[in-house]
Order: structure tokens, then sequence, then C-alpha cells
């Protein structure tokens, strides 16, 4: 048993946020990835149309007719157009139209909207673009929005005679001076973080595209439509095309809140929420204090699992700044390891290594410096090579009245930092009951002797230091 330099109440456990399950995040994964997937399937269509009516290999009379109009829209970002009527409506003609409806009848004035959706992907597809990356790749919502797609760099032979590996360029500018690195990525399969990469650039390469043929070349990985057509007004290209890291922050996080809306099921999918998965459960090594702090334990799964290892390693370090005690003069082995093999047992037994307050197992060799100890007999309660036996109570007795009187005439601030932990060390092995049993406790009070008052004050006076 150890000494205690003080009571540490234990704090009722911070009250945090929800902590997300692994069928939360396969959920989100799904309904992500099935987003991404039928996106980027609807854009190349759109594309590949453009690329047969370039070539002239459309007969169709409407395929050219409606490819015309997505051809207008890739390399002017607009359909010029409008409505004799309305000049901010855009006009197509009605066999376009009916095709950008799948073939349904509509009214001439209906939104050309599928038509850019044909070619781009939406505000929502990129929210589900942006969450794929955090949850798969583990990064911070801003390292996605920034990304550039001039930071990731296809390295493989490009032949199939091995997996897709990009190397990615990430920066993190909260790392202070350390603010960029790369990681690998390979195509290990439909969820690997290569293959989500390469596919979120495919989906917006269209985009970056007609900025480009607009004047306004952009580099930026997540590039989508703006939620309605009239964003185009609050565009400097003029196309209702926007990048994400161009965006305010607040109207980042207004489209993902947005979406959460529009997807009830998945409204636990907040960046935090996201990023704290990752860091837990995906990636939990190597993080540093403030990493473990904000994120990992927080997790009651966590503080739950690392209980064990937590409270074996206070426990160790306890024993190596601690005393031993032992309820009576009679000592095993096991409770003096130390003197135990240096065949001294005896000695501690029967008094020929006592200090002041306790017995010193070893003072050749003080722990951490293997050198003679040279330490006040007022520490030696932070000691493991001391062990304190019933026969040192009267004298510990003597010590804790000594400090009380001591207490009373010392200015706080000095009591505090000289005093204040020794009284509470050795009060803590005078409270009947914890060490020592009730009876122990009070007949060592009754028998303090001048002796132990006179060793006291010579202790407290430093005549024994060296």
């Amino acid at each position: 048993m150890a000494v205690e330099a003080t009571r540490i109440v234990r704090l009722a456990p911070e009250e945090v946020g929800e902590v997300l399950t692994d069928s939360q995040i396969e959920l989100l994964r799904q309904v992500c990835f099935r987003t991404v997937r039928e996106a980027l399937s609807r854009v190349k269509t759109g594309w590949e149309l453009i690329a047969r009516h370039r070539s002239g290999d459309l007969i169709d009379p409407t395929d050219v007719t409606y490819a015309a109009v997505l051809d207008e829209i890739a390399r002017t970002g607009g359909i010029a157009d409008r409505h004799t009527w309305n000049p901010g409506q855009r006009r197509v003609p009605p066999s376009a139209l009916k095709r950008m409806y799948g073939g349904k009848r509509v009214h001439v004035t209906a939104s050309v909207m599928p038509a850019f959706e044909a070619l781009y992907p939406t505000w929502e597809e990129a929210v589900a673009c942006a969450l794929a990356l955090t949850v798969t790749c583990g990064w911070n919502l801003s390292t996605a929005t920034d990304l550039s797609v001039s930071d990731i760099t296809r390295v493989d032979a490009r032949d199939s005679s091995e997996p897709v590996h990009l190397r990615v360029r990430l920066s993190k500018g909260r790392l202070g001076q350390v603010t960029d690195w790369t990681e690998s990525y390979y195509d290990r399969g439909a969820r690997s973080k290569a293959r989500l990469l390469l596919m979120v650039e495919q989906l917006t390469e269209g985009a970056r595209t007609t900025l480009g043929e607009v004047g306004y070349p952009s580099d930026q990985l997540l590039v989508c439509m703006t939620k309605s057509l009239q964003g185009a007004n609050r565009t400097a290209s003029g196309c209702p095309l926007s990048s994400w890291s161009d965006l305010y922050p607040r109207t980042v996080l207004s489209y993902l809140a947005q979406w959460r809306k529009r997807h009830p099921e998945l409204s636990f999918a907040t960046p935090r929420a996201l990023r704290h998965f990752f860091v837990v459960q995906e990636h939990p090594q190597g993080h540093s204090f403030d990493t473990n702090s904000d994120y990992v334990l927080r997790s009651p799964r966590v503080r739950v699992e690392v209980q064990p290892v937590v409270e074996e390693g206070i426990q160790a370090a306890y024993d190596e700044v601690m005393a031993r005690v032992v309820a009576d003069d009679e000592i095993e082995s096991s409770a003096a390891p130390v003197a135990s093999r240096l065949g001294v047992l005896h000695e501690v037994v029967d008094g020929r290594r006592d200090t002041v307050t306790a017995a010193c197992q070893d003072h050749d060799h003080f722990p951490g410096t293997d050198e003679p100890c040279r330490a006040s007999f007022l520490t030696c309660f932070t000691c493991r090579n001391a062990v304190v036996l019933k026969r040192h109570l009267p004298r510990i007795m003597a010590l804790v009245d000594h400090l009380n009187a001591l207490r009373a005439v010392t200015p706080a601030t000095v009591w505090e930092s000289r005093f204040a932990v020794h009284l509470a060390r050795a009060s803590s092995l005078t409270e009947p009951g914890r060490y020592f049993s009730n009876r122990d406790v009070d007949g060592a009070r009754a028998v303090v002797t001048e002796d132990d008052r006179l060793a006291v004050k010579r202790l407290m006076a430093r005549e024994w230091d060296e």
C-alpha cells in the first residue's frame, strides 16, 4: 500500500455529444457513395453526348438538338436565347426541353436546370462528395474544400499492372510551421480513398472545363452548380458554378445543414462527428495530446477500453514515487522487495535502517539516479525505497502536530508552496482506518515522546540534510 499526497475526488464524466456507431457510418457511406456514382454516371453521359455531337456522330434530330443545348452550356456556361415575354427565362427548343424531362411533355417555361445537371454536380451531390471524403479519408472538412486537382498526382504505371496509386498533397493551417504533407492512396476497392478521389475528380471535371472556357479557370476539386440558375448573377464567371474554396465557411455549413434536413436518417453526419469517428475508430494511434482530448477521450467506448491501461499506468507511476505502508511491524519480502533483494530485510524489521518517519530499504541508490540519497527525510513518503511500519506512527503523529502548529504562523503562500503537501502525506497515514486501525492510531498518539518531538524539530530544522 502506498502513501497518498491528497484525496482526489473523481469527477462525473463529461457530457459529450452523440458518438457515431459503425452502422451509422455504414449508412452514410452507402448514401454518399451511391450519390457520387449516380451523379458521375449522369455527368459522363452528358459530356459523351457533347463529344459525339462535336464529332458529327449523332443522327437523331432530337439528340442533335439536345446535344447542341448541352454544347452551348459547356462552352459558355449558360443559354443565350430568352423568351421574348420574359428576358430572364432561358429558352430552348421544345424537343430539347422534352428530352431534359425524360420524354415528358412540359410547358415551354419549364426550368432548364436539368440541362445543367446533365453536365455538372448539384450542390447536394457536392455535399455527398465532401462527406464521403471526410469519412473515408479522415480529413477535416476544410481539407476537402481546399483541395486542388493539382494536389492529386497519379504515380502508378497506368497499364493495369498495379493498383491505381495516388499521391495527395494535403495542408492543415493549424499545424503551425508544418502545414503540408503527402499521403499515398491506393485503389483497393469500390470504397477506397483512391477510387473516391478519382470519381470526385471526374465528376467535377466538366465544371472546371466550362470555367476555363469562359476565362475563369479553376484548379479546385470541389466545384458544383449554384443552388439555382439565378446564382450565376452572383459569381465572378457569370456561370451558375462555384468552387467550394471560394464559398464562405458559413455557406458550406449551411449546405451541409440543408442536406441533413433532406436526409433525416443522416442527421448525425456533422463534420465534427465524422472526424471524431475517424480519429477514434479508424485511425486511433499517434495522436497529440490535444487530439486525444478533443476526439479520442470524448468517446465513451474508448474510455471503457482504455480504463485498465490508464489504471495500470497510474498505479505504476504512483508506486514509483510513494512509500510502502505495512500495518504491522512484521514485514514480508513482498512488502519490501528492494530490501529482500539486497538481503537486508532483517535490518528494516529491527530498525537499523530507520530514518525519522520511515525505514529505508536502500539509501545508497536513490530511485532515478542510483546515487546515494541526499534528499530530506521529509520526502521519504514520496520514495519507493521507504517503508512505513506501525512503530513509526508516534513519530508521524509528532510530525503532523508540528506541521499544524507551523501552519498557524506561516503566510498562506509560503505554506502552500512549501509545507502543505507534506502535511497531506503525513495526515493520510494518521487517518483512522485508512492504513492503520483505529486502535493503532489512538495508541500511537498516546505514546508520542519528547524524543519524537525533538527528532521532528531537528528534521524541520534540516539538521540532517546534506
